[in-house]
């Protein structure tokens, strides 16, 4: 009754409830018939992951840390029913809630989806990659790199001895006892002076002044086959890095008379303090047993680093740049207002007035300047060329009178040749144009004329007749009767 009054309340409000479902409080509540157990679901994959499900569709996630108790949000395009995200967490994760705009469910105690396999390694039980030879690690045999020892072979997965002198059996023609440098048998698998081979056993011989049968120990020395000196490490001497010397080799130590490889990166195991994790060249472990940029150590193995904004990498939808604060990437890890981005960087977008040719539709931009116009296009009377602006040459026909020789443009008046000069019985008016030109009655007087053709004393050549009148300056003829009277 309390959850549905909670639930009423915050619908009457018009706000968001939040419902937090235990698998005891759902079945409690079940058993009650107050209400169901909400259908979502959230498990872990062995690949690190999280599958999350839901019967009702959500818009946000939120994952919570047991170790911090940090929340991880995140948001789904649209309303979702199924997610899959990586684990954020260390570890195991403590809780998710499935968000929608009027409420949110949470489940706790995330286990995973379905039994994960452990990755092979030397030492789990069983040969199953190309480095092993044998199972079980340091036994029957089988050295601590899962390889069969000196003197052994691997057969099925374990390790058979060979034969040779010292393997415990006389199973060879050249051996007369076992074992080999004990009880009378000396290094060679032969039965010492004064003794009888019987059975893979030597038994001293009978002889005169033995002592009753006492045999007389023979001195310890250096390749007898037991460690029984201070002076020796090992044995038998120069095999399985025994030196001849008795003295374990360099890199191996002496442990109850044998001798072993000291820890080194490389080895399968971590086993000293400059080892973060094993083995070295695999998953995140480098060369250098040392977890690689983008994994930390965890239990002698190397675990991905969760993605988030500022590592370095846009390894998440949401990122657009990275660094993060950095070259127009801010610290959302988006780009800031006039940038784009491409390729995890951000870059300016382009306009014109920018300072830089960089549109399809530019000729030039240097802000109005340089004969390139706010327009980003060049003036008239210039042309672009690697964004900048240089003048037309001067040509016939280009529309403008801007050569001596020229008398005319056609864009610009008619009767004007291809050559810029005015045709016959044309002539130039000094602005680009041709006009007619004058001639002897035309109805205006021209130059060298006295007058007009068909004015009264005026001749057909626009000359006043000389024996009867003379030119008054302004195209007439005076009579030179009334000059003289």
């Amino acid at each position: 009754m309390k959850v549905a009054a909670v639930l009423l309340l915050g619908l009457l409000l018009g706000a968001a409830v939040a419902v937090e479902v235990t698998d005891e409080a759902a079945e409690r509540g079940a058993r009650k018939g107050r209400w169901r157990r909400p259908a979502v679901k959230a498990c872990m994959t062995c690949d690190g992951e999280l599958d999350l499900f839901s019967k009702r569709p959500f818009k946000r996630v939120i994952v919570r840390c047991p170790r911090d108790r940090t929340a991880y949000k995140y948001k789904v395009k649209g309303f979702s029913r199924s997610l899959s995200i990586e684990n954020p967490c260390d570890d195991d994760v403590l809780k998710v809630c499935f968000a929608s705009r009027w409420s949110r469910v949470c489940v706790k105690h995330i286990g995973y989806c379905k039994k994960c396999e452990p990755e092979p390694f030397c030492g789990d039980g069983e040969v199953n990659h190309d480095d092993e030879e044998c199972e079980p690690k340091g036994k029957d045999g089988c050295d601590h790199k899962c390889q069969c020892k000196d003197g052994y072979f691997a057969k099925d997965g374990k390790c058979y001895p060979e034969a040779y002198c010292g393997d415990g059996e006389v199973n060879q023609k050249s051996e007369e006892c076992e074992p080999k440098g004990k009880d009378g048998c000396d290094h060679r698998c032969q039965c010492k002076y004064r003794y009888f081979a019987k059975d893979g056993k030597c038994y001293p011989e009978a002889y005169c002044g033995d002592g009753g049968g006492q045999v007389k120990k023979i001195p310890a020395f250096c390749g007898d086959g037991e460690v029984n000196h201070d002076d020796e490490e090992c044995e038998p001497k120069g095999k399985r890095w025994c030196d001849d010397n008795c003295k374990c080799m360099k890199g191996f130590f002496a442990k109850d008379g044998k001798c072993y490889p000291e820890a080194y990166c490389g080895d399968g195991e971590v086993n000293h303090d400059d080892e973060e994790c094993e083995p070295k060249g695999k998953w995140g472990c480098g060369d250098d047993c040392k977890c690689e940029e983008g994994y930390f150590a965890k239990g002698g193995r190397c675990k991905k680093i969760p993605a988030f904004c500022g590592d370095g990498e846009v390894n998440q939808k949401s990122e657009e740049c990275e660094p993060k604060g950095k070259d127009f990437c801010d610290d959302k890890c988006q780009c800031e207002d006039g940038y784009f981005a491409k390729d995890g960087k951000c870059y300016r977008k382009a306009y014109c007035g920018d300072g830089e040719v960089n549109q399809d539709d530019e000729e030039c931009d240097s802000n109005g300047k340089h004969f390139c116009g706010d327009d980003c296009k060049c003036v008239d009377g210039y042309f672009a060329k690697n964004g900048r602006c240089f003048p037309v040459p001067a040509y016939c026909g280009d529309g403008k009178i801007n050569q001596k020789w020229e008398e005319c443009e056609k864009d610009l008046t008619d009767n004007c040749s291809d050559k810029c000069e005015c045709d016959d019985g044309y002539k130039p008016d000094g602005d680009g144009k041709c006009i007619k030109a004058g001639y002897c009655g035309d109805g205006e007087l021209q130059e060298g004329e006295e007058c007009e053709k068909g004015t009264k004393y005026c001749s057909w050549r626009c000359k006043c007749k000389s024996w009867k009148s003379y030119p008054d300056g302004k195209g007439n003829c005076i009579s030179k009767w009334l000059k003289d009277h």
